[in-house]
This record gives structure tokens, C-alpha cells and sequence, in this order.
């Protein structure tokens, strides 16, 4: 590399063609930290049962299941009947769902499981392509340390494993940054833009809200990169084809002509849906701790802010700002709306240290930091470690992970056996909405399932069961209707051993319950537990 700072700065700054990225794999420190990130992402995949929110489920999953003629009319969300959901994630599901089923692997946990290694290795490839074609020519240990950040943080393996709206829809808009950079830096010709739009009319329609991105992206294609009338026309060309094929899939999904676009605008905007008031902190709280753990998590939203700032006329910084922005405005907030920027926070972060990083000295752990500031570096890293096994091997919805043990606990049944279900079976979402895929596997003949919502009826029950007979319900659930007292039953299921065990030492110090832990009974004079 040259002696001239000037140039060195200006040749690290601007981001590599795609064919340089490849030789930096070749580095064995680098391939090998990709490889521990490639592990630790198959691993999430395998063990993140179910959803982050119900909306990856009433409003992708079940809307495919009614599509087949599943789950019946009554017991859609209400977005069905207010036509304000695109459809293309849907019909992806069903396509794919049904290709599983083909397959004989219409298992839905299993199919599940696929989909989430398929949705996993596409953020994995995306993300890690882009920080490597941009940092590739810094420094060794500064890009090493954004590929640690990146794979060892507690929240992103999780995160990319999602099949929601908001992942899809920054998948599909960072591709199609990526798709432009890799393209005028060879040559952009107007079929190529259109690809680029079309890729852009895939994230909008994944995730409305991305279009606040895209209003980030235009400033950046005209005002910074001064793309041609060509290019410029050749990408809204693109995103206009796309819109019109999902305004078709959308009025063939509900029956009637409907733009989605429109009717989520008017529910959620002109009528009022989405002004319930929250602070915009609750997003600077979110990205804050993406990354890791408190105390070194301030320290990363400094320099996340700081890349944001240097770079601000850098395509992923504005369409970053545009779309915090905007989310940041309107007032209904919730945390997942910010999970199309989780993927980039590693570049931005590496935007913000880079200075820093490429000016240590070699040495610089065991010569420039105080062992105090090492110290609060330890900590973190171990908050955030812990975080990430947790993470890594306990589902975050209970319920799903429990309807797949106690599926499989009956499915060999041979004899009729009846489970009671307290308040809800763990086939419905915690706002008692059938989860059908799981349900459909649950269906045995040998097994009778009756849900009984009233405290006496069910206590009648536990005290004179039947045989044959099984009950189901969540820890909370029983301690808060002051059940346990009157159980002496055999616990035959749990859905999470470790949960039950944290659950026991919290309970020991005076702490609460534990939600959503789930347990199957055994009351015919068992032995309370």
C-alpha cells in the first residue's frame, strides 16, 4: 500500500469490486472466524423454535395456512378482513411449504428448521460479503474484530434467523445496494438496473417501511453518485414491474383488486392505528445493546454514531438515518421495527472505529488499555457470551417448543389418551390464535385434546381424573390461579429443563415465575412436582 496518507485514505474508503473480496477468504485468521460464525449461525437455526413476534405467524404463516384452507376465516387477525398485508412473503411460504411437503418433509418443525438454515445462511452470505468487500483492505485485526462483532454478538445469529417481514424486506434492499455497487463499478446497463429496482420492489413489498430507505438510497443515486437519466429510469422501471406483479398476487389473494400499499396507509395512518405514543428512545435503547453487552455497548453506539456521521453520504449511512429517522417520527414503536438495520450495524460500527483501530500499535491490548478498561471489556464480553448460548440453545417461544416435545411424546400413542388444556393449548399464540402448521402434525386419533378455560371445572378435574387423562399448563399460569397447591401430580414434560431449573433458584430467592413454561401432568396420585 502506498506512503501517502491521502491516497491511503481515499483507497480505504472506497469500496472493493466484488472479484477482490474473494483472496481475503484465503486469510486463515479470517476463515476461521467466518467458519466459528458459520457453526454458531447453523446452531441458532436449529434451536430458534417459532417466532420472535406473533406477526412472523398470524400474518405470513397463517395467512399461507388459510391460503390452503387450514385455518378457517375466524381465526385470522384482523388484517385479513382489512386486505392491509402484501401477500409475497405468504406465497413464498406456501411455495415453499408446499415443495416440503413434496418432498415428504411436510414435518412443519422440521420444514421450519429448513426455512430458518435457508433464511440464516442468506443474511450470513449478505452481510459478512459486504463487510469484507469494504474493509478488506483495512487493516487485519480491524477487520477481524467487525467479523467477531458481527457472529459473536449476542442478538445478530438469532436475528438472522428470523423469517419476518422486516428480515426479508433488509435482506432484499441491501442486496439491491450491493447489486448497484457491484454493477457501476463494471458497467450499469439499463437491464441491470432494472434487476437493481426490481430487487427494490421486492424489499417494499416484503416491508413497507423500507421505502423510508429507499428515500436515503435516491438522495444518495442522485445527489452523491449522480447516476444517469438511464440507470435513474431503468431502477423506478424496475420497482414499478415489481409493484404491479405483488398488486396482482395481493388481489388474487383476497379476492378482489386491493394495493396493500394504500390500505395499510389509511389503517395505520389516516385512521389512527399507529399513533399510540412511545419515545424514540426505545430504538437508540435497541441499537445501543445489538452488539453487545453494557458496559462496552456504550462505547459501540459512540462509534455508531461517529460512522454514521463520517459517512453519512456513504448509500448504507443515509438509507440507515432515513429509515431510524422515520421510525423515530411515528409514533407507534415497537423493537423489531428496526431489525432491517441489525444486519449493517457492524459496517456502520466499523465506519466509526476504523480510524481508531488502524491507529493501535500492534500491541495495543497488552500496551495501550488500562486494566480497568480491559476489565469493563471482560465483563461485557461475558454478559454478552452468556446472552448468546442462551440465545443459541433456548427457544424463545415456549409454547412452540413444548406443542413439538409433547407432539412427539404421543405421537407412538397406542392407546386413547385425553390432554386438558389450562386456558390455552401450546398450539395457539399467547393471543389464543391457532398456530395450524404445528396443529395439523398434532392431530392423532389416539389423542383427545379438551381446553378448559374455568379455574373450578379444571380443579374438578385434577382431583378426580380420568384415566387415560394428561394436563397441560404453564408454570405462571397455575401459580397465578393458585393451582400448584392443589396438584399432586407427576411432571412428565417441561419445555425447557434449564428454564425450569433458573426458575426453581428464582422462586427460592423470592423472585417471580417464569412465563410461557410450559409442563405436561401425570395427576393420578403422583408426587407433586
Amino acid at each position: 500500500m502506498t506512503d501517502n496518507p491521502r491516497l491511503q485514505t481515499r483507497i480505504i474508503n472506497k469500496p472493493l469490486p466484488t472479484d477482490s473480496v474473494f483472496p481475503i477468504l484465503g486469510e486463515r485468521a479470517v476463515f476461521w472466524v467466518l467458519l466459528s460464525g458459520l457453526i454458531i449461525q447453523f446452531i441458532s437455526a436449529l434451536y430458534a423454535t417459532g417466532y420472535w413476534h406473533p406477526d412472523q405467524q398470524h400474518s405470513i404463516i397463517e395467512f399461507a395456512t388459510y391460503k390452503m384452507g387450514i385455518t378457517p376465516a375466524n381465526l385470522m387477525a384482523q388484517e385479513l378482513k382489512e386486505q392491509v398485508r402484501p401477500t409475497l412473503q405468504v406465497y413464498l411460504f406456501l411455495g415453499y411449504f408446499k415443495a416440503m411437503q413434496f418432498l415428504h418433509l411436510g414435518d412443519p418443525y422440521q420444514a421450519h428448521t429448513f426455512l430458518r438454515i435457508l433464511t440464516s445462511l442468506l443474511n450470513f452470505i449478505l452481510f459478512h460479503y459486504i463487510l469484507l468487500r469494504i474493509f478488506s483492505q483495512d487493516r487485519k485485526q480491524t477487520l477481524i474484530l467487525l467479523l467477531l462483532i458481527s457472529n459473536f454478538s449476542w442478538s445478530l445469529p438469532y436475528l438472522r434467523t428470523l423469517f419476518t417481514s422486516e428480515n426479508l424486506g433488509g435482506l432484499a434492499f441491501f442486496s439491491a445496494v450491493l447489486l448497484y455497487q457491484y454493477f457501476s463499478a463494471r458497467s450499469m446497463t439499463f437491464g441491470k438496473s432494472l434487476l437493481v429496482g426490481g430487487v427494490l420492489g421486492l424489499a417494499f413489498f416484503f416491508r413497507f417501511q423500507m421505502g423510508f430507505a429507499m428515500i436515503g438510497l435516491g438522495l444518495w443515486l442522485l445527489f452523491v453518485e449522480k447516476s444517469s437519466l438511464s440507470t435513474l429510469c431503468g431502477i423506478a422501471m424496475g420497482f414499478l414491474i415489481l409493484s404491479g406483479l405483488n398488486y396482482l398476487l395481493d388481489s388474487h389473494f383476497y379476492g378482489q383488486w386491493v394495493f396493500t400499499p394504500y390500505k395499510y396507509w389509511e389503517i395505520n395512518i389516516t385512521l389512527g392505528r399507529a399513533m399510540q405514543t412511545k419515545s424514540f428512545l426505545i430504538y437508540i435503547g435497541m441499537l445501543s445493546i445489538a452488539l453487545s453487552a453494557p458496559p462496552l455497548s456504550i462505547v459501540f453506539l459512540y462509534h455508531l454514531g461517529k460512522g454514521l456521521y463520517q459517512k453519512f453520504t456513504d448509500p448504507y449511512c443515509l438509507s440507515f438515518f432515513f429509515f431510524l429517522l422515520a421510525h423515530c417520527l411515528i409514533p407507534h414503536k415497537e423493537e423489531r421495527f428496526v431489525f432491517p438495520l441489525y444486519g449493517i450495524l457492524p459496517l456502520i460500527l466499523g465506519y466509526g472505529l476504523r480510524d481508531v483501530l488502524n491507529g493501535l500499535k500492534p500491541r495495543f491490548w497488552k500496551v495501550q488499555w488500562s486494566l480497568a478498561f480491559k476489565s469493563l471489556i471482560a465483563v461485557s464480553l461475558t454478559i454478552n457470551l452468556l446472552l448468546l448460548v442462551l440465545l443459541l440453545f433456548i427457544p424463545v417461544a415456549q409454547h412452540i417448543e413444548f406443542s413439538r416435545r409433547l407432539t412427539r411424546y404421543f405421537q407412538d400413542q397406542a392407546k386413547p389418551v385425553k390432554l386438558v388444556f389450562y386456558q390455552r393449548t401450546p398450539y395457539e399464540t399467547p393471543s389464543v390464535r391457532n398456530v395450524a402448521t404445528y396443529y395439523l402434525l398434532a392431530k392423532n386419533p389416539k389423542v383427545e385434546m379438551e381446553t378448559i378455560r374455568d379455574r373450578s371445572e379444571f380443579l374438578s378435574k385434577l382431583k378426580n381424573p380420568e384415566a387415560g387423562t394428561y394436563f397441560v399448563s404453564t408454570l405462571d399460569r397455575l401459580k397465578k390461579d393458585n393451582l400448584t397447591e392443589e396438584m399432586n401430580c407427576t411432571r412428565l414434560l417441561v419445555s425447557s429443563p434449564f428454564l425450569l431449573g433458573a426458575n426453581a433458584l428464582l422462586e427460592k430467592w423470592g423472585g417471580p415465575v417464569l412465563p410461557e413454561l410450559w409442563g405436561l401432568y401425570d395427576c393420578r396420585g403422583g408426587m407433586g412436582r
